[in-house]
């Protein structure tokens, strides 16, 4: 059974903009602890990750999966969690491509590093998390956004009108942040 909400405290609803699994490496691992952590405090939180198996997690209480195109999301979970805030999950539909700044093996993906993507992969990439984000900035009152690593989900944020965008803040983390940054921006 869910915890009254104190009623006394300000919650927020939280789009929450991670492209990978919240296993394994430090970005994934702080992504999956900080929604627990928002939905612990009261928050609402709208993930947007890849993690197929986000229901594993106890924090979850709706996962929902888009559509080829990230126009029409389709529920594959609900249950009720023991957090005052809730943690809805979506992951866009991205393809088979998993562009990362750091190779690992991420388990059904095809796996790039951005610097080895060519422009129609960057294009796709882009395109596919932004229809994803803006479908759901038209559905939900997002106060704020917590975008991760500091190019591509920034740039994202960037291609949404001001007055549709709500204020967002960026997250540089992960291996090689400092290298990544500044080989992106001149690719």
């Amino acid at each position: 059974m869910r915890p009254d909400r104190d009623k006394n405290r300000a919650t927020f609803k939280i789009m929450l903009v991670h492209g990978y699994l919240l296993t394994q490496t430090g970005s994934n691992l702080y992504t999956q602890y900080l929604a627990r952590e928002f939905c612990r405090l009261g928050h609402d939180v709208y993930l947007l990750s890849q993690d197929d198996k986000i229901m594993d997690y106890d924090f979850v209480e709706e996962y929902f999966k888009f559509n080829s195109s990230n126009s029409t999301v389709y529920r594959l979970g609900i249950r009720e969690t023991k957090y005052v805030g809730k943690c809805i999950a979506y992951q866009p539909d991205i393809g088979q491509l998993l562009p990362v700044f750091v190779m690992d093996d991420y388990k059904g993906f095809i796996v790039k590093t951005f610097l080895d993507l060519d422009n129609k992969e960057i294009n796709d990439y882009v395109s596919a998390n932004l229809a994803a984000v803006k479908w759901l900035l038209s559905r939900k009152d997002i106060d704020i956004m917590q975008l991760n690593h500091g190019v591509i989900f920034p740039y994202i944020a960037s291609r949404i009108a001001p007055g549709v965008r709500p204020p967002y803040m960026v997250v540089i983390h992960g291996s090689r942040s400092e290298e990544h940054t500044s080989e992106l921006q001149s690719h």
